[in-house]
């Protein structure tokens, strides 16, 4: 398997638990910034997942 499609899921398992994060703390009344940086992190994530993606398909 292709090392950029591991790193590319692994980032995309690391944004779920991110988004599963930032409902827990919403749930619990965390401020609205606090949640925004953590679905901010989750988009930087899926975007890169997706350069890799794009990447391994270039490369193969």
């Amino acid at each position: 398997m292709n090392p950029l499609v591991v790193v590319a899921v692994l980032l995309n398992a690391l944004a779920a638990a991110s988004v599963l994060f930032a409902l827990t703390e919403a749930n619990k009344g965390a401020p609205i910034s606090e949640t925004a940086v953590y679905l901010t992190v989750t988009v930087g994530l899926l975007a890169v997942s997706l350069l890799l993606l794009t990447g391994s398909m270039i490369v193969a």
